[in-house]
């Protein structure tokens, strides 16, 4: 199962990491912090183990098809200077 590979506090230690690489990307010129883990989550403590292959850590086509949306629109965000 995905949950094995990613500890028991996946939903918190994802929330953390996410505020510092947000924090720390805020600071720094041409680097952009894109949050693609919610669309990740099948509840509040399961990743989706549909989007994986089946090492449980690398993403299948239906997991980028997850992230292709946000991806772009941070792009035309970034690309509009907003």
């Amino acid at each position: 199962m995905i949950d094995d590979y990613l500890g028991k506090d996946i939903r918190k230690n994802k929330i953390i990491t996410n505020e510092l690489l947000a924090e720390y990307s805020a600071n720094k010129e041409n680097l952009h912090y894109v949050d693609i883990s919610e669309v990740m989550f099948a509840d509040e403590t399961r990743l989706k183990a549909e989007i994986f292959l089946g090492d449980g850590m690398h993403l299948n086509q239906l997991g980028y098809d997850l992230w292709d949306p946000i991806v772009k629109a941070k792009i035309d965000q970034i690309m509009i200077g907003n």
